[in-house]
């Protein structure tokens, strides 16, 4: 009998059995010691949800196992299976040994699957409840922009309810799993923040008796701010002492109070401001607490009373008061006096007031309508080469405006329908319907087809994340433009903004008040029109707008589609272009039946090496949808003269001086939605700025330094250098000129790599499929180059009659500035040569000289002279220069061979006109003058730790000729090459004999400092080496790694304080990601910097997440400790070389000198240049004579390690931050006397 049962059972079906008849019987024994009672019949969520009940609390041994199951257990086991076998004929048979290795099995599983199983159960349900509170913040947008307040009760309620229902779930699996950290900061923000919506907008009791009753339902804890804000509601509606509700809510703050143990704290950052503030603890609760004592219902201990803020209500959101800027209080952005005023604060010399009132006009109708629509400058080059008769263009774009006005009826008419669709609401989710209802629909399917015809502008495919950006940038630009509305901002706007603009006409103005004081006092003036300063709306999050993206990917596969006869035409009057029968095969051809063609296809792309893969294969985690157009229709939008390029309002200038910063959301232009540190792709970046938002919704000093130097540069008004526009637009029509730098048209670009192959398309013997494929690579290329310039241009084209027009600027998180318009600023040889200064200076006694030396700089000849030879290389050409100026293209073209060719044709130009005056000094200049910083990364790490052999090579110290760190290290790098001892790379080191030059290190050597590692380093090397074409590919590769790592070792040979430093930033940042704490600090203008580098946390470490700091926060991520750890030390330099500008930029400005800058390059008017070098040399003296390491160190230790919980790490900090590397003796004050220093 024995036997035959055995034959019925395999191991793994005994393997189930025993491990569950084992584990009943050792829950059985420690349900007893915990009097715990076990149903007979219990399933399998039940044995896990006793089993966590049981374990709980108990103490793991060093190993992590939990010795649970004893032999005792299995001897229980076995006589139960005995005794059940007798009974039950299909019972297992009993196998002794295999018993005792299931019972090894459990002993050593540390609790992992069922631990596992319970925290993806519990985390499904946490993603539910942050799905809901994502809709429901959605809901109360959506109920700003319909004006009904309202509508976004139901949604509210739901997310309510779905806390209860999830927590409810969650506790049968695991009784101790708490949503309370996850989740409450998400019940207090969006709750909060309705109640003070409601206040401002609709105040009625109905709102407050809804709130407390929810809470009471869902079983959630009523927290500080809420209490406060439905204090403030009922008392906007003139309920006092006298309401019972007042009663009940003012009696739980002080019962909340009286039971907090420290500070009282606020988790919201938006919900109230400084006045609300001050309202509420300065007058209405002195005023509350005084009423209830009179009528003696409520008695206030005075223990509750101390904890109630007096004067100082920057505690109330955990803001750190202290002030970290080097800068001292006193130090307001304003003009030393009358005589120092900046010139960008006068400016009657270039605009009226009239004037500037006309430009205001103009640019608030700008921006109503969100996109800005412009001229396309590309002219149909195919005319030129016959490519498209003249004969058919006409015809062709008539045929596509009809198939336009189809695409716009059909795409209104299923937005419509979809809005009335349960089907889609189902699929895409209802937001999506919520959204669309208050959208514009005619707007948002123009908009659809503007992007189908950038994607169909692409020659590559588009991955859908960057539709989904433009759709969710679009869809957050509309409801920013109704919200700004619906709370009559734009009135506001009408209001202030003229009394602003007399600030750049009244000296007593310019010098009384800093730009952002005088904007902030003339928003307070008006509190009942528009949102309040820190209350403007942020960027969604993605997942906000992403049903609504979806739908439109959707949208562009369906409805873009062309007839097949609209094809033929094309094809007939394009003989020579791409044929859609060749690109679709044979299925178009066997399909005779077909009608219309679509425009688009969508494929997987797996993200590694770009192969294409189908979503069903093993690497589906690392597959992304991208959406690409036909051959057919990218040759349409390419080849056609579409006369039209429509950007967002924020990619071209405004053309009244920015917004002064007065918090994230609000400044730049004047209703576009900007925002003041650049958010970042990551899903910690909301936190990683928290403690910026907390200085600012205070105003703290720190933040109002920053904002106040950023718009010292925002401020400046720029007009277009209308030589460098006509040159380029002369190259640009005329079909490009690659030897100008200039890309060629499509129709051209085949046809001139065909006749001048690139050494890569010239090799014999080459496959034919591969040099297709190499051909349509660098077509691409060429044609993404000309899209940008042609953006470029058409914008210049926009404003080049503007007497002048303005950049607004922003920073990044660690505080390096931008503009804010992506394409056209001042990054970039052609684009820098664009702008020239709205107001120009004499050039002075010494302003020609800076010319000729800026000129200098920019060929590229002159790096290792002195300014006098600078000088007298200039001299010797200016043959060159003048034929350059009145020639440009038509001439010897000697400013081409430049190394910065348009900058200086540019700087030929203005020398022209200066020289050809009587009296050169008299000429008014506009041309900004550059002085850059000689590798500036590594001039901060040699002040730091005060190297002076590193500081003379990078130019800290005074010297006859500027010092080349490049070659210096070339140099170490050639010696160690020629002396190598190692016989493992003495062959590869002989190979390299006269291969190792300036050009191969130097791009290491600049990256160096800013993070770049070995393989970084290997690939930069790799790709010079190559260029020479005098080793062979394998060679190539052993080569650049063998000289990756002497570059490596010999910058830390030339810099050995840089490296120490480096080392010791970078061990800090690990023992802070061990500790589960982002890597933090202040910079010197007390900006605060967090790194938001973060990963998921593993399931299998969800014990030691709950127990981290970051665990408590309820965030469900973790610090990378590698990214931090490279990141570090180059952020950290970055922090320190843009607080260095931003001081620059303020000493500037006081002593009314223009200034802008691209990093750490400073600009100027020539005749300023020698007073802004010494203003610079001043401030870095005045940054590094702090100790900036100790500051450093005291931050941490004050702020971050009293937080770590485990000793080990605790302890490790601690010594390190006690010892910090140690410092040279270089004396900082011979910087002054640098004359290369920045040159």
């Amino acid at each position: 009998m024995e036997s035959k049962r055995s034959l019925e059972y395999d191991r793994e079906k005994l393997l189930n059995i025993y491990t569950r008849r084992l584990m009943l019987c050792a829950l059985s024994r420690k349900a007893k010691e915990r009097s715990v009672d076990i149903p007979k019949n219990v399933n399998e969520l039940e044995v896990r949800a006793i089993k966590q009940k049981l374990y709980s609390g108990m103490n793991k041994n060093q190993d992590g196992s939990l010795e649970l199951i004893l032999d005792e257990d299995v001897e229980i086991t076995a006589k139960i299976l005995k005794r059940q076998a007798k009974s039950i004929k299909r019972m297992p048979p009993l196998d002794m040994q295999l018993l005792k290795e299931v019972r090894n099995n459990l002993n050593a599983q540390v609790l992992k699957a069922d631990e596992r199983n319970s925290f993806t159960y519990c985390r499904r349900e946490l993603n539910k409840i942050n799905k809901a509170f994502v809709k429901a913040d959605m809901a109360v947008q959506e109920s700003i922009m319909s004006n009904m307040l309202p509508i976004a009760l139901p949604t509210l309620t739901s997310a309510f309810k779905q806390v209860q229902v999830g927590a409810a779930k969650a506790r049968r699996v695991d009784p101790s799993f708490d949503f309370t950290p996850f989740t409450f900061s998400k019940h207090v923000n969006v709750l909060t923040s309705y109640i003070r919506l409601v206040t401002r907008s609709d105040p009625r009791k109905a709102y407050a008796m809804w709130a407390i009753e929810l809470m009471k339902w869902s079983d959630v804890k009523m927290c500080h701010e809420l209490n406060v804000a439905l204090i403030l509601l009922l008392d906007k509606i003139g309920e006092g002492v006298e309401s019972e509700l007042m009663t009940d809510i003012f009696s739980q703050f002080i019962k909340d109070i009286s039971m907090e143990q420290g500070d009282i704290l606020f988790n919201d950052l938006t919900a109230f401001n400084k006045d609300d503030l001050m309202y509420f603890f300065g007058d209405l609760l002195p005023k509350l607490i005084q009423g209830y004592e009179e009528k003696g219902e409520l008695q206030i201990s005075e223990s509750v009373k101390t904890k109630l803020p007096k004067d100082d209500f920057l505690v109330l959101l955990n803001s750190d008061t202290q002030r970290y800027s080097i800068l001292p209080p006193d130090d307001n952005c304003k003009p030393l006096d009358k005589n120092h005023i900046p010139p960008q604060l006068k400016l009657s010399n270039v605009l009226s007031y009239g004037e500037l009132m006309e430009n205001y006009s103009r640019q608030i109708s700008r921006e109503r309508k969100i996109n800005v629509t412009l001229q396309s400058l590309e002219k149909d080059v195919s005319e030129l080469n016959g490519t498209i008769r003249d004969e058919g263009v006409e015809e062709l774009l008539h045929d596509l405006e009809a198939i336009k006005d189809k695409w716009r009826r059909s795409l209104f008419r299923e937005i419509s329908e979809s809005l009335h669709s349960s089907k889609l609401g189902a699929q895409h989710g209802t937001g999506m319907l919520d959204i669309l209802e208050v959208m514009d629909l005619s707007v948002l399917t123009e908009q659809i087809i503007s992007i189908a015809f950038f994607i169909g502008s692409v020659p590559l495919s588009v991955p859908t994340f960057e539709v989904h950006d433009m759709v969710r940038e679009f869809v957050f630009c509309n409801f920013y433009s109704q919200y700004l509305n619906r709370t009559r901002y734009r009135e506001k706007l009408d209001l202030i903004y003229p009394q602003y603009a007399k600030m750049f006409y009244d000296d007593d103005l310019a010098t009384e008040y800093s730009s952002r004081e005088y904007w902030t006092e003339l928003q307070r003036k008006y509190p009942d029109l528009g949102p309040d300063l820190h209350a403007f709306p942020g960027r969604w999050v993605s997942s906000t707008v992403d049903s609504v993206s979806k739908f439109v990917v959707t949208l562009l596969l369906k409805q873009f589609q062309v007839p097949v006869s609209f094809i033929e035409k094309l094809e007939q009057y394009n003989p020579g272009g791409y044929k859609a029968k060749s690109e679709f095969g044979m299925d178009f051809q066997k399909n005779s039946s077909w009608k219309t063609v679509p425009c688009f296809h969508c494929r997987y792309v797996f993200s590694g090496a770009g192969l294409q893969v189908t979503p069903n294969t093993s690497a589906n985690k690392h597959v992304h949808l991208y959406i690409g157009p036909h051959l057919f229709f990218s040759a349409l939008t390419r080849k056609l003269k579409l006369d039209s390029v429509i950007l967002p309002i924020t990619s071209i200038p405004s053309l009244v001086p920015p917004v002064p910063w007065c918090s994230q959301n609000h400044g730049g232009y004047l209703s576009s939605p900007c925002h003041f540190v650049r958010p970042v792709r990551d899903s910690n970046a909301e936190r990683s700025i928290e403690p910026f938002l907390r200085k600012v919704v205070t105003e703290h000093s720190d933040v109002t330094d920053v904002f106040e130097s950023v718009h010292t540069f925002a401020s400046v008004p720029w007009k277009i250098n209308m030589d460098i526009y006509k040159v380029l637009m002369r190259l640009f029509e005329s079909g490009g000129d690659l030897d100008l730098d200039v890309p060629l048209a499509p129709e051209v670009c085949r046809e001139y790599l065909e006749t001048n192959p690139p050494l890569e398309l010239a090799e014999e013997n080459q496959m034919p499929y591969k040099r297709m494929k190499l051909l349509r690579k660098l077509e691409y290329e060429n044609y993404s180059l000309r899209m940008s310039l042609l953006y470029q241009l058409s914008i210049a084209k926009l404003v080049k009659d503007e007497k002048a027009f303005w950049l607004p600027s922003n920073i990044d998180f660690r505080g390096r500035c931008y503009d804010v318009p992506p394409v056209f600023n001042h990054i970039g040889d052609k684009t820098r040569a664009l702008f020239a200064f709205a107001q120009g200076k004499p050039l002075g006694a010494r302003g020609l000289r800076w010319l000729k030396l800026q000129l200098a700089s920019l060929s590229g000849h002159c790096k290792k002279m002195s300014y006098a030879e600078r000088v007298s290389f200039v001299d010797s050409h200016m043959n060159l220069v003048l034929d350059s100026a009145e020639r440009p293209l038509d001439g010897l073209r000697w400013w081409a061979s430049l190394d910065e060719p348009y900058q200086a044709l540019a700087c030929c130009v203005e020398l022209r006109n200066s020289v050809s005056l009587l009296d050169p000094e008299s000429y008014m200049c506009h041309l900004p003058v550059h002085q850059d910083g000689s590798c500036n990364g590594l001039q901060h790490y040699a002040a730091l730790g005060r190297d002076e052999a590193g500081a003379a090579k990078v130019n800290l110290l005074p010297a006859e000729r500027p010092q080349d760190v490049y070659q210096a290290v070339c140099d170490i790098v050639e010696n160690k090459r020629r002396n190598e001892a190692n016989e493992k790379y003495k062959d590869t080191a002989r190979r390299l004999e006269g291969l190792v030059t300036r050009k191969v290190v130097k791009q290491t050597v600049m990256t160096q400092v800013y993070g770049v590692t070995h393989y970084g380093a290997f690939a930069q090397i790799k790709a010079r080496l190559a260029e020479t074409e005098q080793l062979s590919p394998d060679v190539v590769a052993v080569a650049a790694r063998y000289l990756s790592n002497l570059v490596f070792s010999s910058i830390g040979d030339l810099f050995s304080a840089t490296a120490k430093i480096k080392d010791w930033l970078q061990n800090i940042s690990m023992d802070l990601s061990d500790a589960g704490i982002q890597t933090q600090w202040m910079s010197p203008l007390g900006l605060p910097v967090v790194q938001s580098y973060s990963k998921i946390l593993n399931q299998s470490k969800f014990e030691q997440f709950l127990a981290s700091p970051i665990g408590k926060t309820g965030r469900i991520n973790f610090p990378n400790r590698i990214k931090n750890k490279n990141a570090f030390p180059p952020n950290y330099i970055h922090s320190l070389d843009a607080s260095h500008m931003m001081m620059t930029s303020r000493s500037c400005f006081k002593n009314g000198l223009t200034f802008v800058h691209v990093h750490d390059c400073f600009w100027t008017h020539a005749c300023d240049v020698d007073r802004m070098n010494e203003i610079c040399r001043e401030e870095f003296v005045r940054l590094h004579s702090e100790p900036l390491l100790d500051h450093l160190v005291q931050f941490i230790s004050s702020r971050l390690l009293p937080s770590i919980e485990d000793p080990i790490v605790k302890e490790r900090l601690r010594k390190r931050l006690q010892n910090p590397p140690q410092v040279g003796n270089l004396d900082l004050n011979l910087v002054r006397d640098s004359t290369f220093f920045f040159a």
